[in-house]
């Protein structure tokens, strides 16, 4: 178990710029070059326009660049985005207070990433980063995905 002072250190780099991703997601070189590409400092989540929900979208609503509101289900809101599980925090340490309250929660340590955003969204902001229209990512849940995904892009 990390000493006080090793967990002091490593919550450093959370002030530092970084970027987080689902590690079940598959993309184009074009999608991680649109998240890091911007440098308007803050916290940045990039999503696709919403054409149709699926049942295991993480959904999001948003108020032109500006992420309102981030769950698999908007009570009270309305879905404009679909999250592709890439944050691109720019420094600072919005990402990093975030993180603190929503694990001192209750339950909090079983929290998602995106509850970190959803609260970062309630005070300084999250900004909206849609990806190119032509751009491809894949969530690979099923077997069956990554077929799809390589019947996608065979050369």
């Amino acid at each position: 178990m990390p000493t006080a002072s090793a967990a002091s250190g490593q919550r450093a780099y959370l002030e530092a710029p970084f970027a987080l991703m689902n590690g079940d997601t598959v993309f184009e070189p074009t999608i991680l070059r649109t998240a890091l590409g911007g440098d308007a400092g803050g916290v940045a989540l990039l999503v696709e326009p919403l054409t149709d929900a699926g049942l295991d979208d993480m959904l999001v609503e948003a108020d032109g660049d500006r992420v309102i509101a981030v769950g698999k289900h908007l009570v009270g809101h309305e879905a404009t985005d679909r999250s592709l599980g890439l944050i691109v925090s720019h420094g600072g340490s919005a990402y990093a207070e975030a993180l603190r309250e929503v694990i001192g929660e209750e339950n909090g340590i079983h929290a998602y990433h995106h509850a970190v955003v959803a609260r970062v969204a309630q005070g300084p902001g999250v900004l909206a980063v849609r990806i190119l229209p032509d751009a491809h990512w894949q969530e690979i849940d099923r077997p069956e995905d990554i077929a799809l995904w390589e019947g996608d892009h065979r050369a």
